[in-house]
């Protein structure tokens, strides 16, 4: 497995760790802070909104990682942080 692939990987698997920490949050009594995500979630549901971005996400970061993957990366330890953020409020 070469480094491109491995990135794209790791973002999937955050995506997943993302969807699963905000639905148990969100659950449990929590509350989506970003406003703009929060409306998004309220119109389409939460489940429709977080697979959307997942699959977006994942989608997007695999086409710059093709051609920058430092970007891809990055977007990674941008996931793993929001991932570590939701960790922590379960």
């Amino acid at each position: 497995m070469n480094l491109l692939n491995a990135l794209v990987l790791a973002l999937g698997v955050t995506q997943l760790l993302d969807w699963y920490s905000t639905r148990t949050i969100l659950k449990n009594g929590g509350h989506e802070q970003n406003p703009i995500v929060k409306k998004a979630m309220d119109i389409f549901g939460v489940d429709v909104f977080l697979v959307a971005k997942g699959i977006a996400v994942t989608a997007a970061g695999t086409y710059v990682g093709s051609e920058a993957l430092y970007l891809l990366g990055a977007l990674v330890g941008v996931y793993i942080a929001v991932v570590i953020h939701n960790w922590k409020s379960l």
